[in-house]
């Protein structure tokens, strides 16, 4: 058998797109389990250069459903008769036009959507995204082998909206991290020791609706004007990044919400082990990678339950979930990462968050499920 991974993007994993980064890490993990494993990526640019990888990567141009690529479709007319292709994303005419080539070739393909469909998602533009879903994707969610959900939550609400989807609960993955030492520049901040610590990080796009994070500005204005410590660090950028500064000046805690920017590799991973606490409220996700990035580096989560990690957090006890997702329930957990901090009881946390990466988010083990779970016994019968 051969696999290869159709993707919207290069499969990069210096860039904060988490679906790529995703694909970048199961392609990897595949290859190493002796997968023959290509990814197709589909991008504006199909010259620019990328990191080098184990795998092969192929780059087809980024055009519209009446505009495909002819590139693409004679790949796909050429591909060999034991390939199966895995799409990821939802919402993406390309994917559409690839489905009916293998439908009419007779070749079987997997579906990822990484949270396109859940219920946030879909509710915004509800009756266009209906409309689309009737006339394109619901071919592809019908006829896919297997549609790769992170949750069974985000299982059920893909089912209300096609019951004909062969739904499958396969996690996303996370290489096992060395916590790096942290250089003193990297810790400075300009605020005072008395409210520098805990430091409360979070990482990705600035997107404030999806990711929670006028909740999170909120939330931690909460928390200052109740006394509390601290000092709130984001990493990354995005179209909202003035708008969230705007709101931390309105709050009166801009003095205290340090923007870094976009990092990657390893200064990005210095800049995460120098917290103390890692959040993600976002109102709708598939399953960040941020926070089994933060988790693998030994970092207490404070998520929301739309993360799709809630119930892992809970049982391994690696952090705090968010039930009601609002500033007051975030302001609450704010809290009580500090008093777990002076107890001395905060790192217990994290090292939880480690053995939980090992033991169900390693992406080692997350290909071998693949092989088993989404591609059927040709995928095992490929590495006898």
């Amino acid at each position: 058998m051969k696999l290869v991974h159709v993707v919207i993007g290069k499969a990069n994993p210096e860039r904060p797109n988490g679906v790529n980064r995703a694909v970048h890490g199961l392609a990897s993990a595949q290859r190493r389990a002796g997968v023959d494993v290509e990814v197709w990526g589909l991008t504006v640019d199909a010259r620019a250069e990328t990191p080098s990888r184990e795998y092969r990567l192929r780059l087809f141009r980024w055009r519209s459903l009446r505009r495909v690529d002819r590139e693409l479709l004679r790949a796909l007319d050429h591909a060999d008769a034991d390939t199966v292709f895995h799409f990821h994303g939802g919402f993406q005419p390309e994917f559409h036009a690839c489905a009916r080539r293998l439908a009419a070739r007779g070749l079987p393909w997997i579906l990822t959507p990484h949270g396109a469909y859940r219920a946030p998602n879909v509710g915004r533009s509800r009756a266009k995204k209906r409309i689309y879903l009737a006339l394109f994707d619901a071919f592809v969610l019908r006829g896919a082998r297997a549609v790769q959900v992170f949750s069974t939550c985000e299982r059920d609400e893909l089912l209300a909206l096609e019951p004909r989807a062969r739904a499958v609960v396969v996690p996303n993955g996370q290489e096992p991290l060395a916590r790096p030492v942290v250089a003193p520049s990297v810790r400075t901040s300009a605020a005072p020791p008395s409210v520098a610590r805990p430091s409360f990080g979070t990482c990705g796009r600035l997107v404030q609706h999806e990711k929670g994070l006028d909740l999170l500005i909120d939330g931690f204005a909460l928390h200052v004007r109740a006394g509390g410590a601290g000092e709130l660090m984001l990493v990354g950028d995005g179209p909202d990044r003035e708008r969230l500064k705007s709101r931390a000046l309105a709050a009166g805690v801009a003095e205290r919400v340090r923007f870094v920017g976009e990092l990657f590799g390893d200064a990005k991973l210095a800049q995460l082990a120098a917290c103390d606490a890692f959040l993600q409220p976002s109102r709708t996700e598939g399953m960040p990678m941020s926070v089994l990035e933060a988790a693998a580096l030994g970092l207490p989560c404070v998520v929301s339950r739309e993360t799709n990690l809630g119930e892992e957090i809970e049982r391994w006890g690696a952090g705090l979930v968010l039930e009601r997702n609002d500033a007051e329930d975030i302001a609450a957990a704010l809290a009580r990462v500090a008093t777990l901090q002076e107890r001395g009881e905060l790192a217990e946390l994290g090292l939880r968050g480690r053995a939980m990466i090992d033991a169900e988010f390693a992406w080692s083990s997350v290909a071998r499920r693949t092989l088993v779970e989404l591609y059927g016994a040709g995928a095992i019968d490929s590495l006898r």
